[in-house]
């Protein structure tokens, strides 16, 4: 009976619906963001908790230890590395952080499918990995083309020195052959 009393409670329990918390003046100033600062001026509203005002930010508005860090009833697990997938389970949902470059990112999400974890900030983690395969292939094209073109470009170069060279004595001879006229 006791067992049956608990889960019920534990279904009942939802995450609160808190209101926007926005810093004072944010909508009225466009310098200010949209993001919560406690007021700190004297004759201030909020800060008085005047009714008619915003709420300010307080300790009674937190959910339920429970339900924190879950999405609808699952826990919530950031990923930073390989290793972080061993926590996993498959109740769980995942976040790859975001700081993980291409390829280890693709070695979780691979992992994460195999274990059938939800993977929240992706959403598509099979056209994810096709459209940057793409993007990876290109940049190696790229790079293959990059050699060969600095070669064509240091033999341009040098051609033009040798141009250069050329156009030099050419210019030489020829404010010679002025002087020596001037002298005639």
């Amino acid at each position: 009976m006791k067992a049956n009393k608990e889960s019920s409670s534990q279904s009942t329990i939802r995450k609160k619906k808190n209101p926007r918390f926005l810093r004072q003046d944010a909508i009225n100033l466009k310098n200010l963001k949209m993001v919560w600062r406690k007021p700190r001026g004297i004759h201030s509203k909020i800060r008085m908790s005047i009714k008619g005002h915003r709420p300010m930010v307080r300790i009674g508005y937190r959910n339920a230890v429970e339900i924190r860090d879950t999405h609808n009833g699952m826990k919530i697990i950031h990923i930073k590395n390989q290793k972080d997938m061993e926590k996993a389970a498959k109740d769980n949902l995942i976040i790859i952080s975001s700081t993980l470059g291409f390829k280890k990112k693709k070695i979780i999400m691979e992992k994460a499918k195999e274990l059938g974890i939800k993977i929240l900030n992706i959403k598509h983690p099979d056209e994810y990995i096709e459209k940057n395969k793409k993007k990876m292939h290109k940049k190696e094209s790229q790079k293959t083309v990059l050699p060969e073109q600095k070669k064509n470009v240091a033999h341009k170069e040098h051609e033009v020195r040798e141009l250069s060279e050329q156009e030099a004595e050419e210019k030489k001879a020829e404010e010679k052959r002025k002087v020596l006229e001037k002298a005639r």
